[in-house]
């Protein structure tokens, strides 16, 4: 039986579908941004961007794409640069870019890289169907998703899927937007198309997954009967289950299917599942929140606080700081006096 249950800090059990995809143009002295657009419906995923010396090829960063294959460099110096990446079947992208040249000592570059497959004489359309044209389109539908102006993404995404249907990257991202803009019909079917499109990628059914969860929520707000609520994190389950089957190293796999433990008061299982997720990223700020419920919930006292306070030092300026500082005081309020 479900228990619709809400722990001391239940408040971003659902990630946002823009989580790490906004930055603060003021957090650094200079950042870099942009998206990578990869011309096919299957790519490898979760690849790397160098960013170059143009001097001497010295190496000054690197950084791995995010889901929506969005890149940031926070704070470099000020210089002459080349944003490379390299992926197997595409030639090598080189994009020159100045950094701060024009006596400016707080900058915004937004920079997409857009890649070119690797000559196929067995594809001869192939260049045909994805047309630079095109991808601009998308690239222009991927900077208002990235400012999170999703009505004004929504119809440069809707006319690239017209014009390749089976253009992963579109699908999913569409998928992204209408779950953003609460249209969760549209959010999941286009999740689906993605999944069909490239059934060997485990992002589709991450994005199925945290659908799921997040309509669950909604119902468990509202005070829905469990026989609303248990199909949605059943299905939330079965998605999430196929995902990390298909990639083991996916932390947020793991956390969601935390949060569906934790809902569903299985709080052995959901410690489990989020110290895993935890030991693939320490830094899934998320996940520790939801551990430390899951201690709240059952009174380890001691397991919260210490949950707390790695919080607290690894998110010195998380938006959820204060309210586990307020947290921190109620539970060593809860502690055992020492006799």
């Amino acid at each position: 039986m479900l228990k619709t249950v809400l722990g001391a800090l239940a408040l971003i059990f659902v990630m946002s579908v823009f989580a790490g995809a906004q930055t603060d143009p003021n957090s650094a002295t200079y950042t870099i941004r942009g998206y990578v657009i990869i011309p096919t419906n299957r790519h490898v995923e979760f690849f790397e961007v160098l960013l170059l010396s143009r001097d001497n090829e010295q190496e000054m960063g690197h950084t791995n794409v995010d889901q929506n294959n969005r890149y940031i460099f926070e704070n470099p110096s000020a210089g002459n640069y080349d944003i490379v990446v390299r992926i197997d079947g595409f030639l090598e992208s080189r994009t020159n870019i100045r950094v701060g040249r024009e006596n400016s000592t707080v900058g915004l570059y937004d920079l997409n890289i857009f890649l070119t497959r690797k000559p196929d004489p067995l594809e001869d359309t192939q260049q045909q169907v994805y047309s630079r044209a095109i991808l601009e389109e998308y690239a222009k539908g991927m900077e208002e998703f990235g400012k999170g102006r999703l009505d004004l993404a929504e119809p440069h995404l809707k006319k690239v899927i017209t014009q390749i249907p089976d253009f992963y990257d579109g699908h999913f991202n569409l998928g992204m937007v209408y779950q953003g803009l609460s249209r969760r019909a549209e959010a999941e079917k286009e999740y689906r198309t993605a999944h069909e499109l490239y059934p060997e990628s485990a992002r589709p059914l991450l994005a199925l997954g945290r659908l799921f969860v997040e309509e669950a929520d909604i119902e468990i707000i509202v005070a829905s009967k469990p026989d609303v609520i248990e199909p949605l994190l059943k299905r939330a389950r079965e998605a999430l289950t196929q995902a990390v089957a298909l990639d083991a190293k996916q932390a947020t796999g793991f956390y969601y299917l935390g949060a569906i433990d934790f809902r569903s008061a299985n709080y052995v299982e959901a410690e489990m599942q989020l110290k895993h997720a935890l030991e693939l990223d320490p830094m899934l700020s998320a996940a520790r929140i939801a551990l430390i419920n899951v201690y709240v919930r059952q009174n380890l006292w001691l397991a919260a606080l210490d949950n707390i306070d790695l919080f607290l030092l690894e998110n010195p300026v998380s938006p959820y700081r204060q309210q586990v500082v307020t947290t921190r005081t109620s539970v060593v309020r809860k502690l055992p006096v020492p006799k």
